[in-house]
């Protein structure tokens, strides 16, 4: 300190550091690298931060930093899966604010007032709003859980799993419930904490967000397509799903007037999505006879990953390279979403995701001919069919894309971030 007092000023305190013998020593704080020479300009940059969020780095090493055992982590990216499921179809949500706060919200659980622990430090870090959605996720004052918010939403997803598993509200407070039947005031909290779980949970669901059916199309039952869907786009995807879900089973042929007066709607656009979804590969005309489910040959199963597995691989690695911190964070989500559809053993829930994880991936490469490549490949429906003649279990497959999550995606981000670190 004395070195630097005595300085003369040249080069400002760069000059006086340069003096002395230093050495370097790795940080996640970017906020280091900020002009900070008065209280004005601290307030400033703390203001700046207050509705922002830590770099996927800075996450990491608060769970380094608050010695997070492996178990806490895999409960709290299991509260994420949660989490962001609640928040799909949301307005006003700050995906990525719910999004980090649930990586994080048990970061210090071995530590008594657990919730207060990490917040303080992230107030302390300039992040105010991160803060308070991680201080109240244990407790939620009443007047919060009246509208649906990052608070809202971080609460009743930890309220609906024990450890790393979905268990649903009556489960997750059975255990405490059992245990506190003979204290009436400990009781008393145990159930008001329930009520205020119950209570977010109805209003998600009157927001038409049903946690364990959310995405799931009621299709094959005969459904009537309102009339701002009568595109033949639509009549197309509608078929698609059908096939895709078991309501037509390859070989079963599909009636153009049967199919267009259970949708309400002309043959026109019928034969049209026909049309269209023999070009992708999911139907065939036969003359003379009609349209029918086509059945693919093991030949066919090959040259299609044979082709896609060319594609795939330069996407992966452009998108090593390119894949920005929000892209990172979609593809998390969309994995935590395959995992639990593998563990639900959803297989259409399973094949929407999958498909969406490696339509990311090549989003990510930033290769608009590769993009049309890709989409001409029609990999939906080829999915369908490869994960269903593949014999493996869906919790073994979905195990294969977080090892390309973790291989592709991570190392990269981390190390922008400063980090030489094993995946977790």
């Amino acid at each position: 300190m004395e070195t630097v007092l005595l300085h003369d000023g040249t080069q400002g305190l760069k000059g006086a550091l340069e003096r002395l013998d230093t050495q370097t020593i790795e940080t996640e704080d970017l906020g280091c690298l900020l002009d900070i020479d008065n209280p004005e300009d601290y307030q400033k940059r703390l203001d700046f931060r207050a509705e922002s969020v830590p770099t996927e780095g800075e996450c990491l090493e608060l769970l380094q930093f608050f010695e997070t055992s492996e178990r806490t982590q895999a409960h709290c990216e299991a509260v994420c899966r949660v989490a962001v499921k609640l928040a799909d179809g949301l307005s006003g949500i700050n995906r990525e604010m719910l999004f980090t706060a649930a990586r994080i919200h048990d970061a210090a659980r071995n530590r008594q007032n657990h919730p207060a622990v990490p917040a303080e430090e992230l107030e302390r870090r300039g992040y105010r709003y991160l803060a308070s959605v991680v201080r109240v996720h244990m407790d939620l004052p009443d007047a919060m859980s009246e509208g649906i918010s990052e608070h809202a939403l971080l609460y009743l997803a930890d309220k609906l799993v024990i450890e790393d598993q979905y268990v649903g509200i009556d489960r997750r407070f059975q255990p405490a419930e059992e245990r506190f039947r003979d204290k009436p005031e400990i009781l008393r909290a145990i159930l008001h904490r329930k009520a205020i779980a119950q209570r977010i949970l109805n209003s998600v669901r009157d927001l038409h967000i049903d946690i364990k059916e959310k995405g799931r199309r009621n299709v094959g039952q005969g459904k009537k397509l309102q009339r701002r869907l009568l595109l033949h786009e639509e009549v197309s995807q509608y078929i698609k799903e059908t096939i895709l879900t078991g309501g037509l089973k390859p070989g079963d042929r599909i009636v153009e007037s049967r199919l267009a007066q259970e949708l309400g709607v002309s043959q026109a656009p019928v034969r049209e999505a026909l049309r269209e979804l023999e070009f992708s590969g999911l139907v065939e005309q036969k003359p003379f006879s009609g349209t029918y489910v086509k059945q693919v040959t093991v030949k066919e199963i090959r040259q299609f990953y044979e082709v896609r597995a060319a594609l795939e691989r330069l996407g992966a690695e452009c998108a090593a390279q390119r894949m920005n911190k929000e892209q990172y964070q979609e593809l998390a989500m969309t994995m935590f979403s395959m995992e639990e559809a593998a563990r639900d053993h959803d297989l259409s829930e399973y094949i929407k995701c999958d498909a969406r994880f490696h339509d990311q991936i090549v989003a990510a490469a930033n290769n608009d001919l590769l993009s049309r490549l890709w989409e001409q490949c029609n990999i939906r429906s080829w999915l369908h069919v490869g994960t269903s003649l593949t014999g493996r279990d869906l919790p073994e497959l979905a195990s294969r894309h977080r090892r390309i999550f973790l291989r592709r995606s991570a190392p990269r981000i981390w190390s922008s971030c400063g980090l030489q670190l094993t995946p977790i």
